[in-house]
């Protein structure tokens, strides 16, 4: 019966009708295609200006902190140790910086709202690109609304949320990339929440070294013998980002930051590690040896702004590295079939 009704529904089509039937098929495939790698585009357009936005956030920080407290960093190791708070000269972040930061911030939210009317308002929706991108603008909001508190000193809660939202956004737009190109990952058992897993811990380290840098405890104990002997008591120190950064951390609050940020540092390279290590049995060598290689140049750098005092150049190195292994990451959770 089923065969009978398929030939007789196949004798009311004209052979003419049929081809065009499949040319219409083909041209809605191009048509997806094409949507596809417009997305894809816009992805690495929004992935470059969120580079450009961590590094011009970072500097514009930075160098504030620089011209606030002179001579820089060294002046901010004795405020460790002092009782009562900081009262540093004001600085002015200059004007042609902050416009170009807007500017950027701006093309990226337009870039976004682009981004979403391609992949959700057409039909069929790219609903895997449409999330992708939605989490985006959801960020990128969080970040414009924390924008107004960001131009005001001394709150560390407002740097640690600029600093992890950015990463995380270069991240996803990298993993936004990969699935608008068809991306798909090969199978490894448990590979995909081993990448979340060293991505959830990443962030958690982005926000301890964060709160480091917020609260001044870059060298407060350069060696780490001193760290640990001075350490004692500055449990309080992890709750100091809701505190005004220009009030002073005692010199044990300020080494246990510190201390924290190292063995924090040292567990995440061996969980890494671990993880590359999986990849490259998976004969996923060349992303294993991305992983390994990142994982041990992140504290290495780290270990380098600490002994040359701090230098801009490198704690801004620091921060994309970070931002590289987190996007390395995040690419690898993507499985796409196509």
């Amino acid at each position: 019966m089923a065969l009978k009704a398929t030939l007789i529904f196949s004798a009311a089509f004209s052979p003419q009708d049929k081809l065009r039937g499949i040319g219409n098929m083909d041209c809605d495939l191009a048509l997806l295609q094409r949507r596809r790698h417009l997305v894809r585009r816009m992805a690495w357009l929004c992935a470059a200006l969120m580079l450009c936005i961590i590094s011009l956030s970072a500097y514009m920080r930075l160098s504030k902190e620089a011209v606030r407290c002179a001579p820089w960093p060294q002046c901010q190791v004795q405020a460790l140790g002092a009782d009562g708070t900081a009262t540093p000269a004001p600085a002015q972040t200059p004007a042609a910086l902050k416009l170009v930061h807007r500017v950027v911030a701006s093309a990226t939210l337009l870039v976004l709202l682009l981004m979403l009317v391609v992949s959700a308002t057409s039909t069929p929706r790219l609903w895997s690109e449409s999330r992708g991108t939605l989490i985006l603008l959801v960020l990128a909001i969080f970040l414009a609304v924390l924008g107004r508190w960001s131009a005001q000193p001394g709150l560390p809660g407002v740097v640690l949320g600029n600093l992890l939202a950015g990463l995380l956004m270069f991240a996803l737009a990298i993993r936004l990339v990969c699935v608008a190109g068809g991306s798909r990952a090969q199978s490894m058992r448990g590979g995909m929440m081993g990448a979340w897993i060293c991505m959830l811990l990443i962030c958690l380290q982005v926000l301890l070294g964060g709160l480091v840098s917020a609260r001044h405890a870059g060298l407060s104990c350069p060696v780490f013998g001193a760290c640990v002997a001075d350490a004692s008591g500055g449990l309080g120190a992890l709750l100091s980002w809701v505190s005004p950064s220009a009030t002073a951390l005692t010199q044990e609050q300020g080494a246990f930051l510190q201390l924290a940020h190292r063995i924090a540092g040292v567990a995440l390279v061996a969980v890494l590690w671990a993880f590359s290590w999986r990849l490259w049995r998976a004969d996923r060598r060349g992303v294993a040896a991305a992983v390994a290689l990142l994982a041990a140049l992140q504290p290495l750098v780290g270990l380098v702004v600490v002994a040359w005092q701090q230098p801009l150049p490198l704690v801004l190195l620091h921060n994309l590295l970070a931002a590289a292994l987190l996007a390395l990451l995040a690419a690898q959770t993507v499985r796409v079939e196509r």
